[in-house]
Protein backbone atom coordinates (compact mmCIF):
# COMPACT_ATOMS: atom_id res chain seq x y z
CA UNK A 1 0.00 0.00 0.00
CA UNK A 2 2.86 2.41 0.71
CA UNK A 3 4.21 1.75 -2.81
CA UNK A 4 0.83 2.87 -4.19
CA UNK A 5 1.05 5.99 -2.05
CA UNK A 6 4.53 6.74 -3.36
CA UNK A 7 3.35 6.25 -6.95
CA UNK A 8 0.49 8.73 -6.49
CA UNK A 9 2.78 11.28 -4.83
CA UNK A 10 5.21 10.98 -7.73
CA UNK A 11 2.30 11.31 -10.17
CA UNK A 12 1.28 14.47 -8.33
CA UNK A 13 4.72 15.98 -8.89
CA UNK A 14 4.71 14.90 -12.55
CA UNK A 15 1.20 16.30 -13.07
CA UNK A 16 2.27 19.63 -11.55
CA UNK A 17 5.36 19.71 -13.77
CA UNK A 18 3.36 18.90 -16.90
CA UNK A 19 0.79 21.54 -16.00
CA UNK A 20 3.55 24.07 -15.39
CA UNK A 21 5.20 23.40 -18.74
CA UNK A 22 2.29 22.87 -21.13
CA UNK A 23 -0.95 22.45 -19.21
CA UNK A 24 -1.45 26.12 -18.40
CA UNK A 25 -2.02 26.71 -22.13
CA UNK A 26 -4.80 24.14 -22.18
CA UNK A 27 -7.11 25.82 -19.67
CA UNK A 28 -8.97 24.86 -16.52
CA UNK A 29 -9.50 21.19 -17.37
CA UNK A 30 -5.74 20.56 -17.40
CA UNK A 31 -5.45 22.26 -14.02
CA UNK A 32 -8.25 20.15 -12.57
CA UNK A 33 -6.71 16.96 -13.95
CA UNK A 34 -3.36 17.83 -12.34
CA UNK A 35 -5.05 17.84 -8.92
CA UNK A 36 -6.48 14.31 -9.20
CA UNK A 37 -3.22 12.40 -8.42
CA UNK A 38 -2.85 14.46 -5.22
CA UNK A 39 -6.40 13.51 -4.19
CA UNK A 40 -5.60 9.85 -4.87
CA UNK A 41 -2.38 10.13 -2.83
CA UNK A 42 -4.28 11.60 0.13
CA UNK A 43 -6.94 8.88 -0.09
CA UNK A 44 -4.35 6.09 -0.19
CA UNK A 45 -2.44 7.64 2.73
CA UNK A 46 -5.65 7.87 4.74
CA UNK A 47 -6.18 4.12 4.60
CA UNK A 48 -2.55 3.11 5.18
CA UNK A 49 -2.12 0.87 8.21
CA UNK A 50 -0.27 2.35 11.15
CA UNK A 51 -1.82 5.81 10.92
CA UNK A 52 -2.92 7.30 14.22
CA UNK A 53 -6.36 8.82 14.70
CA UNK A 54 -5.06 12.43 14.48
CA UNK A 55 -3.23 11.62 11.24
CA UNK A 56 -6.33 10.04 9.72
CA UNK A 57 -8.44 13.00 10.82
CA UNK A 58 -6.03 15.55 9.37
CA UNK A 59 -5.77 13.61 6.11
CA UNK A 60 -9.57 13.39 5.89
CA UNK A 61 -9.85 17.16 6.38
CA UNK A 62 -7.12 17.71 3.77
CA UNK A 63 -9.00 15.45 1.36
CA UNK A 64 -12.23 17.42 1.87
CA UNK A 65 -10.44 20.75 1.44
CA UNK A 66 -8.74 19.50 -1.72
CA UNK A 67 -12.08 18.36 -3.17
CA UNK A 68 -13.60 21.73 -2.36
CA UNK A 69 -10.59 23.40 -3.98
CA UNK A 70 -11.05 21.27 -7.08
CA UNK A 71 -14.79 21.81 -7.41
CA UNK A 72 -15.13 25.52 -6.61
CA UNK A 73 -12.47 27.09 -8.84
CA UNK A 74 -14.80 29.84 -10.08
CA UNK A 75 -15.26 31.37 -6.62
CA UNK A 76 -11.93 33.15 -6.15
CA UNK A 77 -12.24 34.11 -2.48
CA UNK A 78 -13.48 30.67 -1.43
CA UNK A 79 -10.74 28.94 -3.42
CA UNK A 80 -8.03 31.12 -1.90
CA UNK A 81 -9.32 30.27 1.56
CA UNK A 82 -9.24 26.58 0.59
CA UNK A 83 -5.63 26.83 -0.58
CA UNK A 84 -4.50 28.47 2.65
CA UNK A 85 -6.48 25.91 4.64
CA UNK A 86 -4.89 23.06 2.66
CA UNK A 87 -1.45 24.41 3.50
CA UNK A 88 -2.30 24.82 7.19
CA UNK A 89 -3.83 21.33 7.55
CA UNK A 90 -1.02 19.64 5.64
CA UNK A 91 1.52 21.52 7.76
CA UNK A 92 -0.22 20.31 10.95
CA UNK A 93 -0.23 16.75 9.56
CA UNK A 94 3.45 16.92 8.63
CA UNK A 95 4.58 18.41 11.93
CA UNK A 96 2.57 15.85 13.91
CA UNK A 97 3.93 13.03 11.72
CA UNK A 98 7.50 14.29 12.08
CA UNK A 99 7.18 14.45 15.87
CA UNK A 100 5.66 10.97 16.13
CA UNK A 101 7.80 9.33 13.41
CA UNK A 102 9.34 6.02 14.36
CA UNK A 103 13.01 6.34 13.46
CA UNK A 104 14.28 3.39 15.50
CA UNK A 105 14.61 1.18 12.43
CA UNK A 106 16.95 3.75 10.81
CA UNK A 107 19.56 3.50 13.54
CA UNK A 108 21.63 6.38 14.92
CA UNK A 109 22.10 9.51 12.84
CA UNK A 110 25.59 9.28 11.47
CA UNK A 111 27.30 10.01 8.17
CA UNK A 112 26.16 6.75 6.57
CA UNK A 113 22.40 7.26 6.86
CA UNK A 114 21.86 11.03 6.95
CA UNK A 115 20.41 10.86 3.44
CA UNK A 116 17.87 8.31 4.65
CA UNK A 117 16.73 10.64 7.43
CA UNK A 118 16.48 13.56 5.00
CA UNK A 119 14.44 11.47 2.56
CA UNK A 120 12.10 10.31 5.31
CA UNK A 121 11.40 13.82 6.60
CA UNK A 122 11.12 15.14 3.05
CA UNK A 123 8.41 12.57 2.38
CA UNK A 124 6.63 13.59 5.58
CA UNK A 125 6.52 17.23 4.42
CA UNK A 126 5.51 16.42 0.82
CA UNK A 127 1.81 17.32 1.38
CA UNK A 128 2.88 20.83 2.43
CA UNK A 129 4.98 21.23 -0.71
CA UNK A 130 2.21 20.03 -2.99
CA UNK A 131 -0.50 22.11 -1.25
CA UNK A 132 1.73 25.17 -1.44
CA UNK A 133 2.42 24.53 -5.11
CA UNK A 134 -1.30 24.30 -5.85
CA UNK A 135 -1.82 27.59 -4.03
CA UNK A 136 0.93 29.22 -6.08
CA UNK A 137 -0.34 27.82 -9.37
CA UNK A 138 -3.87 28.96 -8.58
CA UNK A 139 -2.68 32.49 -7.84
CA UNK A 140 -0.59 32.53 -11.03
CA UNK A 141 -3.58 31.21 -12.96
CA UNK A 142 -5.66 34.13 -11.62
CA UNK A 143 -3.03 36.67 -12.56
CA UNK A 144 -2.68 35.18 -16.04
CA UNK A 145 -6.46 35.31 -16.51
CA UNK A 146 -6.61 39.06 -15.86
Amino acid sequence: MSILSTIFVLLSFVALAVYGVIGYKKGDLAYSLSILPFLAAILVNTVLPGRSAPQIGLLAVLLMLSFAFLLRQEDTLFTRIMTYSMIAVSLCFSIFSAITANTEFLGPVDGSNVVTYIAMYYSIFTPVLISGTYALTYHIKLVRAK
